[in-house]
């Protein structure tokens, strides 16, 4: 019996021991009477029992230091007030294995999990940072996650932020020291402000780390079912740089003043099912280092799916500055602004089934300065603009070296003009070796002095004439030696532009228009081409995401797609093809039986 007795201690000593954490409290909880002072946080009753907190600012500056991995800490009612302590505490100040949460008054859940950014509940838990000053712990951010820290586990979840002008929203970076966190969580959040500031920043800035040569900072993360509204300054809603195998999805950004969504040095991630709305710049900003070489820093391998951008001033998805490997599918953008614009390098490029239903102030599809092996398929372009070089797809001569753009099962209608029309860009590539080699002639890169160089040129270009190569960097002119090896070693342009191709076939056209010069007359891409059509959607008059949706009755967009493989799921969840074949655009229509046959098929790669 003592040997049964002696051997079930020992058992009882030696065995692991479940990881649990503690529970704290701030704010008002039903029965609680919150007080500020060396052991608050510890329960829900009244002083000298365990009981909350009453000031985050109290809890920041003098309390938050006893968690350890595995700890929570529950929030409710308004926190506004700082107390006894500097308003330079009045922040969240992320740890390691720590989940910060909103609660109800009664410590219940406020949303269920999933609930997107229009489904979610803000109003139980609010963080009031007007009274915020700078300086101190929070570094005028508040959540204040900046510097060399590891984050792992991080959660931050149920939360309602008011960002004080002025000051930051919630940072989760790790600057330029090289650490790394993984596993973070922000969800169900809504992050209100600031007007001259970004609303959330993730990862790192490739500004303040060029090129993300410190490795991605944040890995493996997820930022979902959020909201950004009313932020502003040069970064907007939501700011991720250098960052590696995220999951953005269902969150809202809206009434911003800059970008919703910034993207830089993003890679291996996916952005699905955000809705984007009354934006200052881009909706989505995919991007990356702005300064040679392009390559480093560059977002790449990124899906980009079942997205809405509603009006924005500039355009709807923007790919630049390197980004290459990225795959825009089943988004719906409309309203004003450009739907989708290809700038400045970016590179194998994959545009399938979107709708872009352009009103004013753009094109369906612009594409710029060296753009390179693009697959645009089985999208639905339509722009109605009329002044602002109207077209449904715009892109630049040869002498910016667009190259390898495939274009089919397309339906296109430019109702306000033409069907192409051409524009360039005069900022080049900067070195990136691959799109070929270009010349620089900023008047950095010139060294200030000999030529008065404003800006990037392919070479091509640089050999198009003696006015125009007296603008690029040649012996003499002071320029940086990295650029004259670019342009042949004595600063000549030398170097082999990408061949110049396109392969426009199979697209449906809905007018048949001149180009912008006036004189070219755009003929049919291919025999299968159907042109002068509108295609039948729910209620062209009024754009939304439902308005957009193939009507039952149109023939034009059904089943006139292409397939692709491996196959994808509609915005509607969907399964592809409903008759016997892919239809046009972000939705497929649910059918019991074909309609038509189908142009084309052909196995793509997305």
């Amino acid at each position: 019996m003592r040997g049964t007795l002696l051997a079930a201690i020992i058992v009882a000593l030696t065995a692991p021991v479940p990881a649990s954490g503690a529970t704290y409290y701030l704010g008002a909880f039903t029965g609680s009477t919150p007080l500020d002072d060396a052991d608050c946080g510890t329960g829900m009753g009244a002083h000298p029992s365990p009981h909350p907190c009453a000031t985050l600012a109290y809890w920041t500056a003098n309390r938050r230091l006893i968690l350890v991995p595995g700890d929570v800490v529950r929030l409710t009612g308004t926190l506004n007030s700082c107390g006894s302590v500097a308003c330079s505490n009045l922040c969240i100040v992320p740890q390691a294995n720590v989940t910060y949460e909103g609660r109800t008054a009664a410590d219940g859940p406020v949303n269920a999990a999933g609930c997107g950014a229009f489904g979610c509940t803000f109003t139980s838990a609010t963080i009031d940072g007007t009274a915020q000053i700078s300086g101190g712990t929070c570094l005028n951010r508040i959540v204040s996650g900046s510097g060399n820290v590891d984050l792992t586990n991080f959660v931050l979840r149920d939360l309602h932020f008011i960002v004080a002008t002025g000051h930051r929203g919630i940072a989760i970076r790790g600057d330029t020291g090289g650490v790394v966190s993984s596993n973070v969580t922000v969800v169900r959040n809504k992050i209100e402000g600031p007007s001259d500031g970004e609303g959330m920043i993730a990862g790192s800035v490739e500004a303040t780390d060029p090129p993300c040569r410190s490795g991605r900072n944040l890995i493996n993360s997820t930022i979902s079912d959020n909201e950004f509204t009313a932020s502003g300054g040069n970064n907007g809603g939501l700011w991720i740089g250098c960052a590696s195998n995220l999951t953005v999805q269902r969150n809202s950004v809206h009434d911003v003043t800059n970008d919703g969504m910034h993207l830089g040095g993003l890679t291996n991630s996916t952005l699905s099912d955000n809705y984007l709305r009354n934006i200052g710049q881009d909706g989505i900003d995919v991007s990356g280092n702005n300064t040679p070489p392009m390559t480093e820093g560059a977002c790449h391998d990124d899906i980009l799916e079942r997205n809405v951008v509603e009006n924005n001033a500039f355009s709807g998805m923007s790919l630049n500055h390197g980004a290459y490997n990225i795959t825009l599918r089943d988004n719906f953008i409309f309203g004003s602004g450009i739907a989708i614009l290809l700038k400045r390098c970016p590179h194998d490029l994959k545009l399938y089934n979107n709708t872009m239903w352009t009103v004013t102030g753009g094109r369906g599809i612009s594409i710029v300065s060296m753009v390179t092996n693009v697959d645009i398929e089985n999208n639905l372009v339509r722009s109605l603009e009329t002044t602002n070089m109207p077209s449904a797809i715009s892109w630049i001569p040869a002498a910016f070296n667009p190259s390898n753009i495939v274009a089919h099962n397309n339906l296109i209608e430019p109702s306000g003009g033409n069907v192409f029309t051409f524009n360039g860009d005069t900022a080049g590539c900067s070195q990136d070796p691959t799109v070929g080699i270009v010349c620089g002639t900023a008047n950095a890169d010139c060294g200030g002095s000999g030529y008065a160089c404003t800006a990037r040129r392919p070479c091509s270009w640089c050999r198009g004439g003696t006015n125009h190569r007296s603008l690029c960097c040649i012996a003499g002119s002071g320029c940086d030696p990295g650029w004259l090896t670019s342009c042949g070693g004595g600063g000549v342009c030398t170097g082999v532009d990408p061949s110049y191709s396109t392969n426009t076939t199979y697209n449906v056209y809905s007018t048949y228009q001149a180009d912008v010069n006036g004189t070219t007359k755009l003929t049919p891409t291919g025999a299968n081409d159907i042109w002068h059509t509108v295609p039948i959607v729910v209620d062209a008059s009024t754009p939304s995401v439902v308005n957009l949706h193939l009507a039952p009755n149109d023939t034009i967009d059904r089943d006139h797609g292409t397939t692709l493989s491996p196959s994808f799921l509609d915005y509607d969840g969907t399964t592809r093809p409903q008759g016997v074949a892919w239809d046009i655009g972000a939705h497929e229509v649910v059918t019991s039986g074909p309609l038509a046959p189908a142009l084309v098929s052909v196995d793509v790669v997305p």
